[in-house]
């Protein structure tokens, strides 16, 4: 029960941190291009005190105009106290990962050896056999089964299959990349994917623009394209390397794994 209650907490806690590094990279990225593509207090009214005040503009454009998805998304805002419903999703989605984990890990290895086939590999006075179902067995030399092989039991099926968990993957990178100045460009580079949940990673990586990058990208394997993925970044631009001549960038990229 204490390992469980543990794991629990651990998943728990993996998923908060990705979660809030996931939300931070989408959130300064999204800043990024709206500084670099238009100037944001556009439209506002501030009083003395920088305080936003009322505007029959902004009124009437709340009101009437129903195809605006700016309106939309600032009265779902309203609705929903998003930080709440994040808090819940994230604890949500820690108590199912584990649990699908969990059961996961106790499912049996089948090897497919072919119809009605079946071998035996001779280990220390034991027998590794594998049946005509391809389900595998630790038996005595009587035949007496003792295991079946779990995937648990294989470390690195075990890794693999986890929801969640630390990785070290070299990805190669495409993008179209924007920074504060207004200066865009399309970008290539290098890097290396380090965190995973599900089919969301985090990754860093360098460009050719000269930029470094953290990043959060969504593998398209549901679509077929099992080593592709698409995300976006944000990071440093440096002038020709220099360090004291950086700028705040963002990036929509394209990345593939090796």
């Amino acid at each position: 029960m204490i390992k469980l209650l543990l794991g629990l907490f651990i998943f728990t806690t993996l998923i908060f941190l990705f979660g809030w590094i996931r939300t931070a990279i989408i959130k300064n990225s999204f800043k990024t291009f709206d500084k670099a593509l238009t100037n944001s207090s556009i439209g506002n009214v501030y009083d003395k005190n920088g305080r936003e005040v009322f505007s029959w503009k902004k009124f009437r454009n709340g009101m009437f105009n129903l195809f605006s998805s700016v309106e939309w998304a600032k009265s779902l805002k309203e609705m929903f106290d998003l930080r709440k419903l994040t808090v819940f999703l994230l604890i949500a989605s820690s108590i199912f990962a584990f649990a699908w984990y969990q059961g996961r890990m106790g499912a049996p290895v089948k090897v497919d050896l072919g119809h009605g086939k079946e071998a035996y590999i001779r280990l220390n006075g034991d027998f590794l056999h594998i049946d005509k179902n391809g389900y595998i067995f630790i038996e005595d030399k009587f035949g007496n089964k003792k295991k079946q092989i779990a995937l648990k039991d294989i470390p690195n099926l075990k890794k693999k299959l986890a929801p969640i968990g630390l990785e070290f993957t070299p990805i190669a990178v495409v993008g179209a990349g924007m920074g504060t100045s207004g200066e865009g460009a399309i970008e290539a580079g290098a890097g290396v994917s380090f965190f995973r949940f599900w089919r969301w990673r985090l990754e860093t990586f360098i460009t050719s623009y000269p930029a470094i990058y953290l990043g959060t990208s969504y593998k398209l394997d549901g679509v077929g394209l099992k080593n592709s993925r698409v995300g976006v970044g944000v990071g440093k631009g440096f002038k020709d390397w220099k360090f004291d001549q950086s700028d705040t960038r963002a990036i929509i990229y394209f990345a593939v794994e090796f």
